[in-house]
């Protein structure tokens, strides 16, 4: 409902009238989401872009305005999140550009271009949303340096699939209030292989092993992983 309104908002400070009136705008009902394009003009881009750059600070300033912390949801997930519209229109808009173009498309490309320049730099200058993508980024650091002082992995038992290394990597992650830890470790012959230790809400531990044996190996002879699986990298 937020966006619906941006957009209205939006389209009525710049004499467009319903935003239903611009196709760019409304939602696209064809199979596999294809645009209308029948029905799109040249004379709706203008309106459309600013509309949808209008609707993206508005995104972008309800994540630098969060009263709550800083986190990986209401940050980089909400920011990840934001600028669809404008992204839909500009895809519209340069497809149809570069193959069928003419004078009109074209001075829209040149009045547009200055203005999405702006507006892709203001978001990337934006210190106060640096900041609080700063702040994650440190916190994972952290995490990731407490977790390898509280937590040193050592090679395992000779025949164990970790014997002759044993690395905690840097694979962290926090969900559903439990902490998870994946690591590589390599047996004699140097195949690697990933395991996973686990904890509870907090991150100084106790953590255990969640099964003594590695949850992701090496896949059968002539796959592309056949050989070893060597590192991980988690993201949730």
């Amino acid at each position: 409902m937020r966006k619906v309104l941006i957009l209205m908002s939006a389209l009525t400070l710049l004499g467009g009238g319903d935003a239903h009136a611009n196709p760019l705008l409304e939602p696209w009902d064809a199979p596999f989401g294809v645009p209308p394009f029948a029905a799109v003009a040249v004379t709706d881009f203008e309106p459309a872009f600013a509309a949808a750059i209008a609707e993206h600070e508005a995104e972008i300033a309800a994540i630098t305005a969060e009263a709550e912390p800083p986190t990986f949801a209401n940050t980089i997930e909400a920011l990840d999140a934001s600028g669809r519209v404008l992204a839909r229109v500009s895809s519209v808009f340069y497809a149809l550009n570069g193959t069928m173009t003419n004078p009109e498309m074209q001075q829209v490309a040149k009045t547009m271009a200055p203005v999405l320049s702006r507006h892709r730099d203001a978001i990337t200058l934006d210190a106060d949303l640096f900041r609080l993508q700063l702040e994650i980024e440190l916190l994972a650091d952290v995490h990731h340096r407490l977790v390898n002082v509280i937590f040193r992995l050592v090679p395992g038992r000779p025949g164990s699939w970790n014997e002759r290394r044993a690395d905690t990597g840097n694979s962290i992650v926090q969900y559903k209030g439990r902490w998870y830890l994946y690591h590589s470790g390599e047996d004699a012959r140097r195949v690697g292989r990933i395991g996973l230790h686990v904890a509870g809400d907090r991150i100084a531990g106790p953590w255990r092993a969640l099964r003594d044996r590695p949850i992701l190996g090496p896949g059968p002879a002539g796959s592309w992983d056949s050989v070893s699986v060597a590192q991980v990298t988690s993201s949730l």
